[in-house]
């Protein structure tokens, strides 16, 4: 009795390590064509959000509606809020500290620096970690604004009109 025909345990998982890898880059393209879409995104009137009172001060953000390609809803986004003090000078290895109120109304429609961090190094002409190189090349260019001051939240929101709703 002849014996059972079976793949190799390691060629079932290279082809799916292989297979992962090169369909990641297009799965993660349109998550990053958003982004870029925000990045570049026109601040107008017509597009701020109405005015949000917090604890802090009086918030506004932006009106997003990403592209049809997308087949996602409206959003309110605001960016860059700060959720505690800076974690410089006396308050540095310490807990965190309420963030400081501010006077009028904060423009919450970009991006704050990020946490200094070190990319991660990933040999070229590795096949397994190619969409990764594509993922962190795409990534870059939000890291470059980097400082100890990061402590910073960006939230978004469905956009239901004047029925939305910010909730702290």
């Amino acid at each position: 009795m002849a014996a059972p025909h079976t793949t190799p345990f390691i060629s079932q998982n290279l082809f799916i390590y292989i297979a992962i890898s090169l369909l990641l880059p297009m799965a993660d393209e349109g998550a990053a064509k958003v982004y870029e879409d925000i990045r570049n995104f026109p601040t107008d009137e017509k597009r701020l959000t109405r005015e949000y009172h917090l604890r802090q001060g009086a918030l506004r953000g932006l009106i997003v509606k990403p592209g049809k390609q997308y087949d996602l809803q409206p959003v309110e986004m605001f960016l860059g809020i700060p959720y505690a003090a800076a974690p410089v000078g006396h308050l540095r290895f310490m807990p965190p500290v309420s963030a400081p109120p501010w006077s009028g109304v904060k423009m919450a429609t970009h991006f704050a620096p990020v946490c200094p961090q070190t990319l991660p190094t990933i040999k070229k002409g590795n096949p397994p970690s190619l969409g990764r190189q594509h993922y962190l090349h795409r990534l870059k260019p939000f890291l470059t604004q980097e400082s100890e001051d990061c402590l910073y939240l960006n939230i978004y929101v469905p956009y239901r009109g004047e029925e939305s709703l910010l909730l702290f």
